[in-house]
């Protein structure tokens, strides 16, 4: 198993402190950096990054403490893969041409790859997952597909106006994103009677897989929605 993630700034994410299971997870202590320690000012040994860094580049990126910081950033990819670069920015409290330049350096490195999707550009661990394990944890990282998601895996077919009330979102906002989630295929809509509904285009097996393993407080905060459905469902009926 591999260890837990040390903060960096104001990232405090109590999942993120969780080893993520092995067949989903790339064992870091086998990668050439060496030991591990968390991110600090001072000048630490423990990396063999140093020696592959370009001796043109500021000090404050060609440092021994940018190293670590590099492991850092690569351990938080690690437990969350999918994240968008913008979401990294502010978890890890990074300036932006910072950290672009330390994921450009894991990229070139082969320790990670970006791929993008509409606004934003995710990364990921290399040779992991698969396309379309990518496409779906890219989706995931972000709040509001993924509670739609998550309550369409657990209560099938809603209406717009049901996932509204369930996530407490405005129905513009629920239908901005159901458009996109369906022009992506990850989500159908189907007609009944009239009536329009949404279902979960994708596997639902491989949707939870993905969410228990790097957001499983999502699915703790979505167990009390049924209490919210069954105040919902006796008007749908009506």
């Amino acid at each position: 198993m591999t260890r837990p993630i040390e903060p960096l700034g104001r990232f405090a994410d109590p999942v993120a402190r969780e080893p993520v299971p092995d067949s989903l997870t790339p064992q870091v202590d086998a990668l050439p950096w060496g030991g591990y320690d968390s991110c600090h000012d001072e000048p630490t040994q423990s990396s063999a990054f140093e020696g592959l860094l370009p001796s043109l580049r500021p000090p404050e990126l060609t440092s021994p403490t940018a190293a670590k910081r590099r492991e850092t950033i690569y351990r938080y990819i690690q437990a969350h893969p999918g994240s968008h670069v913008r979401g990294m920015k502010n978890e890890l409290r990074l300036a932006t041409g910072a950290l672009q330049y330390h994921l450009y350096w894991l990229e070139r490195h082969g320790l990670v790859t970006t791929r993008r999707n509409g606004f934003y550009r995710h990364v990921y661990p290399s040779r992991i997952f698969s396309d379309r394990e990518k496409f779906l944890l890219g989706i995931l990282s972000q709040e509001t597909p993924r509670e739609i998601l998550l309550c369409l895996v657990q209560q099938g077919s809603l209406s717009q106006g049901e996932l509204a009330e369930m996530l407490g979102h405005s129905q513009p906002t629920v239908s901005w994103h159901m458009e996109r989630l369906v022009r992506d295929g990850v989500v159908k809509r189907t007609k009944s009677s009239g009536a329009v509904a949404y279902d979960l285009a994708a596997d639902r097996g491989e949707v939870l897989k993905l969410v228990e393993a790097y957001h499983h407080d999502a699915l703790e905060r979505c167990a009390m929605r049924p209490r919210q459905l069954a105040v919902i469902q006796p008007r749908r009926r009506t």
